[in-house]
């Protein structure tokens, strides 16, 4: 199944002029990694946790050694959920740019600027800047698309695009 986010510029115009929006469901493979990534310590836990259930082990240190089993258990479990429900999600449509598919997004009338992508790759992100410089700045990550420099351009060109056609009463 192809994932709006491994596509091209070209391919989410396309998308946007369709359909109206954008939706840029979570890819999996970030968060297949993460999930691999978390049975690591995880595997390195178990024996320890097991000695202490199996052994003579007082009760603080049962509980101790239970603890960091049970974080690593629910944070695998929260990235299978994500692997599988393809969540959280990001929307670019005609109004805004919205996460997690629901409005606590930016519209375009309050869209300030777009960053410049930052990061090592693989975790590269890109901010999306309100107007208002007290409001809350929108993260944009590889979880949801892979070429984030792509993206930035194709949100700078909208943005642009929407600066012209906007009312000049601002």
């Amino acid at each position: 199944m192809v994932v709006m986010g491994d596509l091209s510029e070209a391919d989410w115009a396309a998308e946007l002029e369709a359909k109206g929006q954008v939706v840029f469901r979570q890819r999996r493979r970030p968060v297949v990694v993460r999930l691999l990534i978390a049975f690591v310590p995880l595997l390195f836990t178990l024996p320890g946790t097991v000695d202490s259930w199996l052994g003579d082990a007082g009760p603080g240190i049962l509980v101790f050694r239970s603890i960091a089993p049970a974080l690593y258990l629910l944070l695998i479990g929260v990235f299978a959920w994500q692997s599988i429900a393809q969540r959280p999600v990001l929307t670019v449509d005609r109004d805004g740019v919205r996460p997690r598919g629901r409005w606590n997004g930016l519209p375009w009338t309050e869209v300030g600027g777009i960053g410049i992508p930052s990061g090592p790759k693989g975790w590269r992100t890109l901010m999306v800047f309100p107007t208002n410089v007290w409001g809350r700045q929108l993260t944009v990550t590889q979880d949801a698309v892979r070429d984030v420099a792509a993206f930035a351009r194709w949100l700078g060109v909208l943005l642009e695009e929407h600066r012209r056609t906007a009312p000049a009463d601002r």
